[in-house]
């Protein structure tokens, strides 16, 4: 199971670079790769078509310097609405707590600092605030992406409790 996360993982990675370098950002598929009814993808690529505007990252390092801590967001999109959309791909059957305030920690850091590739080059900032998180699980039976408002729950401020609780332990 592990395999099939990371090899899925690999291919989300793969096709929302492929819509932002070769696609201006906008979902399609016509001109990537075959991919059919059944492919891990088919769901994720079928359900953006008709929600994601364009794709505005994969794969975005990201740090705060005021809470020492850094990460790797996994894609970020705007939506037909025009909202930042911040996303995670998970295995899990649903979302959890901890998903949310993983987002919560990968909006501040790229609030503060915008985003990198690999190499540290800054290739990111934003134009407006992530107002959006989104954890994708792929482990439901039936694919439904999960939403939450930035504002509703309070997950920056979580992760940087958690940030601190983690610093008080070791």
């Amino acid at each position: 199971k592990a395999d099939t996360g990371i090899d899925r993982h690999a291919s989300l990675e793969e096709y929302v670079k492929w819509c932002i370098k070769e696609n201006n950002g906008n979902p399609g598929w016509e001109n990537w790769k075959v991919i059919s009814n059944g492919d891990p993808l088919w769901d994720f690529v079928n359900w953006a078509k008709d929600k994601v505007k364009r794709f505005l990252w994969s794969e975005l390092y990201c740090y705060s310097e005021r809470l020492w801590c850094g990460g790797i967001s996994d894609v970020g999109w705007e939506d037909m609405e025009g909202k930042i959309v911040l996303a995670d791909f998970k295995s899990s059957r649903e979302a959890y707590l901890s998903h949310w305030v993983q987002a919560g920690g990968y909006d501040t850091q790229i609030s503060e600092n915008g985003g990198f590739n690999s190499d540290g080059e800054k290739i990111f900032e934003l134009s407006k605030p992530i107002t959006r998180y989104c954890v994708v699980p792929f482990g439901k039976e039936v694919f439904a992406p999960e939403f939450k408002e930035t504002i509703s729950g309070g997950y920056k401020e979580g992760f940087e409790a958690a940030v601190k609780l983690y610093k008080l332990s070791n």
